[in-house]
């Protein structure tokens, strides 16, 4: 069975999304919010500070080229260097700290699932833990363009209006695909393989409206809708074992993303002990 682990979330969304921007603003509220937590939280990204990791960057610069299937190999490695290597996530959370990552699995599965075919990214990533909270950056192409354009750094390789096009179709399909699988409350290891019945993924969309509740992918038992969404929006109904999915219009004034955000992380156990 994959693993939830506490503590961890995971920020996903195509180039352009604004997932670094916001990971930069957790880090500073952090610091300056909460100094004495500081030191146990571990902010990354991927592709990771390692050697594979940097030679990732340089393919996705463009200046080196590899098949798209290598592609999907190196970040694989990347990874799981990330996650059990030294330094690296499973380390932090085994001392009880929290990590907040710049892309995870989930990018793999859209990009290189793009690239490649959705088999391989799939095989090579069913068995890595799974994030307490998955962010879903959601945004038009054309705006993530726009972002991009603005930038003073040079484009990457996948930063072209084909590619994200067609890499935001696999978001929505990875991100509906474990969404379905909350809603049937059922389990799938990793990235779909081998279906057993727990409920391992629960689903919220992060509403423009404060007014209004977010809503579950899961049904809500009969009789009970309302007092369901109240303990949705107090965080209940979440067993730690569960990963959140959480939908965000990336579109919103960066301040506002960010305080959606920030109201859920606030739900990591390391703010509550």
């Amino acid at each position: 069975m994959t693993r939830v682990l506490k503590n961890f979330a995971v920020f996903e969304g195509i180039d352009g999304a604004g997932t670094t921007t916001q990971l930069k603003l957790c880090q500073e509220r952090v610091m300056r919010e909460y100094p004495a937590l500081a030191a146990r939280f571990l902010f990354t990204a991927e592709p990771a500070k390692t050697p594979v990791g940097a030679f990732i960057r340089e393919v996705l610069s463009g200046g080196t080229r590899v098949e798209p299937g290598a592609l999907a190999y190196l970040f694989a490695a990347d990874r799981f260097e990330h996650v059990y290597g030294g330094g690296g996530i499973m380390e932090a959370h085994n001392a009880g700290g929290a990590v907040i990552c710049d892309r995870y699995v989930f990018s793999s599965l859209a990009y290189q699932g793009m690239a490649c075919g959705r088999e391989l990214p799939r095989k090579l990533n069913g068995d890595f833990p799974l994030p307490q909270f998955l962010f879903y950056f959601d945004i038009a192409v054309e705006e993530a363009l726009a972002r991009i354009a603005s930038r003073a750094a040079s484009k990457e390789i996948f930063e072209t209006r084909d590619a994200l096009v067609k890499t935001a179709r696999e978001y929505k399909d990875v991100v509906r695909e474990y969404g379905e699988i909350a809603e049937q409350g059922q389990e799938r290891g990793g990235c779909g393989q081998g279906a057993k019945r727990h409920s391992l993924f629960a689903e919220v969309r992060a509403d423009q409206r404060e007014e209004e509740p977010p809503r579950m992918a899961a049904k809500a038992d009969e009789g009970g809708a309302e007092a369901r969404s109240r303990r949705l929006r107090a965080g209940a109904d979440f067993p730690p074992q569960t990963m959140k999915i959480i939908h965000i219009d990336a579109s919103l004034d960066v301040q506002r993303v960010h305080e959606i955000i920030w109201s859920w992380l606030k739900k990591m156990p390391i703010f509550t002990v």
